[in-house]
């Protein structure tokens, strides 16, 4: 869909269909005996300068949750798959089942999710990109997102690499991060050593004369994880070692990307890991095949939509909420399990 017609939408059709009444149908209709399954990131104090739709205000997001709290019955992933496919009968409940996971694991999940997930009383899973927590640096795409940031525009050229021409805008909002994730983008069309060559042509020239920009994202300590592991509202599960598009690189790397990031994630939590989360949302049979060799039960796809026991589960959907969505679009796609698939269902 077109971006600008994606915003034509959020501002006219879906605050129309976000009356509490009509959300209500759907979600005893629509969304009767399913799950549905809400993607984050990462989040931030109101103040900081940081754009980035994957970064969700804190206020933000706990009105969110104070909504889903109130209209959901919020389980963890492992307890929202274990009621999905519990024999008829055996699992009921008056209200739609809600999960809520994060994907890659950053320093605020320990600062900001923390404290919301025990004061609130939410399960939530969070997905780990091991490699990450290992090293302490970031993946390529966070890097590129950190070096964005600024009040100042930034050109990137990369003609000599077919990639064209950028200029991240000075303003803040949706406009600045349509090129951002332009950009990002056409990155993760590109195989590992063009990628690399290019995150480190980008990095280069979005200099910021010697001023450091706001940081977006921070990669978790082993701590911060140990921290996050010992709240028994929180599941960790395994988003690859790596975290690279699987579907980009041969089946031993992605063994032992998925087969690393389990058996780390066991040491240092001493707890199993049910569950993989594939990075970008992309994955075909050859990764499904080996995610299933591994030992998980399920895994999670980006692709928005309600989820029940019909659903293959390991293609788990997932509906992605981002920082610039309004209230009456967030409660919009939970009470519809996925904008998308709502309006895809009443066309036919």
């Amino acid at each position: 869909m077109n971006y600008y017609a994606e915003r034509f939408l959020d501002n006219v059709v879906y605050r129309a269909l976000s009356k509490e009444r009509i959300l209500a149908y759907m979600r005893n209709n629509r969304l009767k005996k399913k799950a549905v399954v809400l993607r984050y990131h990462e989040l931030a104090d109101d103040g900081e300068e940081v754009d980035a739709w994957t970064i969700v205000k804190k206020s933000e997001f706990v009105r969110q949750m104070e909504y889903v709290a109130a209209h959901f019955t919020v389980l963890s992933l492992k307890e929202a798959f274990d009621a999905i496919h519990a024999p008829a009968g055996q699992y009921d409940t008056d209200k739609p089942i809600a999960v809520i996971t994060f994907d890659d694991g950053y320093e605020r999940n320990r600062t900001l999710l923390l404290p919301i997930v025990k004061s609130l009383k939410l399960p939530t899973t969070i997905f780990i990109a091991t490699k990450s927590v290992q090293d302490g640096t970031l993946y390529w795409d966070a890097s590129v997102i950190n070096a964005l940031q600024g009040n100042q525009p930034i050109k990137i050229d990369l003609e000599d690499l077919s990639l064209g021409k950028y200029v991240i805008k000075s303003a803040k909002g949706p406009d600045k991060w349509m090129e951002m994730d332009t950009l990002i983008g056409r990155l993760k069309d590109l195989n590992g050593e063009q990628r690399t060559i290019a995150v480190e042509r980008i990095l280069d020239q979005a200099s910021h004369g010697g001023q450091a920009p706001p940081i977006a994202f921070s990669p978790l300590s082993l701590t911060g994880l140990r921290q996050l592991s010992d709240c028994p509202l929180i599941s960790l599960e395994a988003h690859s070692h790596c975290h690279n598009i699987l579907t980009q690189i041969d089946d031993q790397a992605i063994r032992t990307s998925i087969q690393t990031s389990k058996q780390l994630l066991n040491t240092w939590t001493g707890k199993p890991v049910n569950f993989f989360a594939y990075p970008n949302g992309n994955y075909d049979q050859r990764v499904v095949n080996i995610v299933k060799e591994s030992g998980f039960e399920g895994s999670v796809i980006t692709k928005a939509r309600p989820w029940d026991k019909n659903e293959e589960p390991f293609a788990i959907p997932r509906v992605g909420i981002g920082r610039y969505d309004s209230f009456e679009t967030f409660k919009l796609k939970v009470s519809s399990g996925g904008i998308r698939s709502l309006l895809s269902a009443w066309k036919n």
